[in-house]
């Protein structure tokens, strides 16, 4: 999305939310604002229900050959303010849901792609404050990538594997199972911290509901730290990174960089650092 659609939006919004009464948190006033962004062959269309005026994009979608379709449905919440990318991955059809509104205005941002489309690549502003991995929508990296990419960073039986955001457990178990590495992943969302517990145990793996900002003594010891983050969130971890990291550590960031560093190399848009 545009800087001026962006810009005029929340400036809208801002002055919305100021002319309402609030009432107790959680509840909902003013009507629903929808933003829908459709892939139309190689350009998005952006369209605004509440001034009904349509934007389009050229050049943001990539094309496979892939038969996938899915919407994603974002409600946007208030805590949420640092701008910064996301990428819709529609091979894992799904509904991703946030509550909560953005400065007072109940918001949605609803995503449609037909059939074919890899990802989408959009920017939006949040307002709030941006909290690490509550920023993450989670998207499972497919395992036949995760194994190429332990591969490719030379992950040693009895190393220690690293990931900031494991969601399920499942780069966990593979390292673990088929690499021997030594694994400890962090998550923030109960249920699938859980769900990691579950698929890794007998494995030589510990899951910490926490946030991976509290991650330092863990990454001193890693040899291989694995995120698949964003890119705002990237520079927030990466102090804690460059701090820690011992000599000859490495580093897997997919989908997006570490700005400020060169990666070692990159294959299928993921990224190896070494140290």
């Amino acid at each position: 999305m545009t800087d001026n659609l962006i810009s005029r939006i929340l400036r809208e919004k801002r002055e919305e939310a100021g002319k309402r009464e609030h009432k107790t948190e959680g509840t909902r006033t003013g009507t629903l604002r929808t933003i829908t962004v459709t892939a139309e062959g190689t350009t998005l269309r952006y369209y605004d229900s509440a001034t009904h005026q349509e934007e389009i994009v050229e050049d943001h979608v990539t094309k496979t050959d892939s038969n996938y379709t899915a919407e994603f449905e974002w409600l946007l919440r208030d805590k949420l303010h640092t701008p910064f990318d996301l990428f819709a991955f529609v091979k894992y059809p799904t509904k991703l849901v946030y509550t909560g509104d953005l400065n007072g205005v109940p918001t949605t941002i609803t995503l449609k792609f037909p059939a074919g489309i890899t990802h989408c690549h959009y920017h939006v502003m949040w307002s709030g404050e941006c909290q690490d991995s509550e920023c993450v929508v989670y998207v499972p990296t497919p395992e036949e990538e995760i194994r190429t990419a332990l591969r490719k960073a030379n992950l040693k039986p009895g190393e220690i594997f690293v990931e900031l955001g494991c969601g399920d457990g499942r780069n966990l178990k593979i390292a673990a199972s088929e690499f021997g590495a030594k694994c400890i992943g962090y998550e923030l969302n109960h249920e699938r911290a859980e769900r990691a517990r579950a698929s890794t145990k007998g494995l030589s793996v510990t899951i910490k509901e926490e946030s991976f900002m509290n991650a330092a003594q863990d990454i001193a010891k890693a040899d291989c730290v694995y995120v698949y983050l964003l890119q705002s969130v990237n520079q927030t971890v990466k102090p804690l990174l460059e701090e820690n990291l011992k000599h000859g550590a490495r580093v897997i960031s997919r989908h997006f960089i570490f700005e400020g560093w060169t990666p070692d190399f990159e294959w299928n848009n993921i990224y190896f650092y070494h140290f």
